[in-house]
């Protein structure tokens, strides 16, 4: 069975730090408005990423309407690669009853040319730690970031 948690909590456990959220949604969705810090894992992925993401101690899956989240929690807690300690629950009402700030992928790039001071300012910032963070490889090969790469 998979706990739901509010967006309430999951706004106060995103303020304290102590939540990993990850968005089952297609790129293009994510990339318009996602939870802020949330990883962009789309639902047909996750089979074969689970075993690359570094599990935290707690996990929300979000969606758009609160339902295909409850199916993914249960696919990740499944996985052996992810720590029977770790609490997978999902998100109830999904980003339809998330009524507080999004974050786009713009929101990732530096206004200016110190792409190494993005990222909320949090430190510096390379490739795979964006693509860890949820932006999607699709964002460089469509060409949404390529000046910063090269």
């Amino acid at each position: 069975m998979v706990d739901e948690v509010t967006p309430d909590d999951v706004k106060k456990k995103l303020d304290d730090d102590s939540v990993q959220v990850v968005d089952i949604r297609q790129p293009r969705q994510f990339q318009r408005g996602h939870i802020p810090g949330a990883l962009n894992i789309p639902m047909n992925e996750l089979p074969s990423q689970v075993e690359e993401v570094d599990w935290e101690d707690e996990v929300v899956v979000t969606c758009p309407i609160g339902q295909s989240s409850v199916q993914a929690a249960k696919l990740i807690q499944s996985f052996e690669d992810v720590d029977d300690g770790t609490a997978i629950a999902s998100m109830a009402g999904g980003y339809q009853d998330w009524e507080y700030e999004l974050e786009t992928a713009s929101d990732w790039v530096a206004t200016g040319s110190n792409f190494r001071d993005c990222h909320r300012n949090r430190g510096p910032v390379d490739y795979p730690t964006l693509l860890a963070h949820g932006l999607r490889r699709s964002l460089v090969e469509e060409g949404v970031l390529a000046p910063l790469f090269g």
